[in-house]
């Protein structure tokens, strides 16, 4: 689990872990579906008209990028979070918070612990599993940005890290708060 991350001299790692759980929808979907499937509608309304109206062949391949990304946001974008989740690992040093997801493509995330707010924890009714973020969970603004639609152009910082759908969340806010200190 830990092949993914190079430790620095005399870092040691205190806790590794993946997701229990791999949602299909989370909080922020119920904002993104609805204006997603908006959007296809939009699309499929433009192209739909385009042709069926005789517009000059410019107007009718316009709308098929449109129509794809409309595709990608109402169910690419689920696919993709659900495999990132399945290939997820998180480890946590005495120094680092390193998140690798392998699928569709490989990504990286990793922060000092000296640079990151405090974590919180959010739980998950019945399943011993939970959340943690630094600081705050990410909002509607990190949702939009994680599905391309880069809404805030101002905050172009690293993407957040969360540990999502871990098992014994408190325990991990534990062991991260401990060597925040």
């Amino acid at each position: 689990m830990t092949a993914d991350i190079t430790l620095n001299a005399g870092e040691r790692i205190l806790w590794t872990g993946e997701p229990q759980h791999h949602p299909l929808f989370d909080r922020s979907d119920l904002f993104l579906v609805p204006m997603s499937l908006f959007f296809l509608g939009f699309a499929v309304f433009w192209e739909r008209t385009a042709m069926r109206g005789g517009a000059p062949g410019f107007f009718v391949l316009w709308g098929i990028p449109f129509i794809l990304y409309g595709l990608y946001l109402v169910a690419g974008r689920l696919v993709v979070r659900a495999l990132r989740l399945r290939s997820t690992t998180y480890t946590v040093t005495d120094r680092r918070v390193v998140e690798v997801s392998r699928r569709p493509f490989t990504r990286r995330t990793e922060a000092y612990l000296s640079t990151l707010a405090p974590p919180v924890v959010r739980d998950r009714p019945r399943g011993g599993t939970g959340s943690i973020a630094f600081g705050e969970f990410p909002g509607l603004t990190d949702a939009f940005n994680e599905a391309g639609l880069n809404v805030n152009r101002r905050r172009r910082g690293p993407r957040p890290i969360v540990l999502w759908h871990v098992s014994q969340p408190e325990y991990v806010r534990g062991v991260i708060a401990q060597a925040q200190r």
